[in-house]
């Protein structure tokens, strides 16, 4: 009995999370870009060598990110989302990115066809990131 309760309780869990998805779910275009590193110094996508980037959110739990790089080259990755909670239009995802030993906090917002986020790098034995703060606002493609 009470392993049926378990697997309720998690089918349950599985079925908000996909709702949770489907409200957020489509492709989205970078509007505005901004890393604050913990130094203090801030980098726009420029900085960072992408011309643009796009992401996109999938209603089966992934996340795929293109970056277009200045030098031509496209980046394709793929991350995948284990926790997602949103409540009116406020949220948070916590999501494994493939070049991270950690899962990542993202925080975020959404209204009509915006997009915004912040996520704070605080694991201190990722030293590249740690005290880093990426902040984006997106704008949904209307193109499939």
């Amino acid at each position: 009995m009470r392993f049926l309760l378990t697997l309720l309780l998690v089918f349950l869990s599985n079925i908000v999370s996909a709702d949770d998805l489907a409200r957020i779910a489509g492709k989205y275009n970078y509007e505005q870009y901004q890393l604050i590193l913990g130094d203090g110094r801030t980098l726009s996508m420029n900085d960072i060598g992408a011309k643009n980037i796009t992401i996109e959110f999938k209603k089966d739990s992934t996340i795929l990110m293109t970056m277009n790089m200045l030098n031509g080259e496209v980046i394709t990755t793929e991350a995948l989302i284990k926790e997602i909670n949103i409540e009116e239009s406020k949220g948070y995802w916590i999501a494994q990115w493939p070049d991270m030993t950690y899962t990542v906090r993202k925080d975020f917002s959404f209204h009509d066809d915006f997009f915004e986020y912040e996520i704070k790098f605080e694991n201190k034995q990722d030293p590249l990131r740690y005290g880093s703060v990426e902040h984006a606002v997106l704008k949904k493609s209307n193109a499939f």
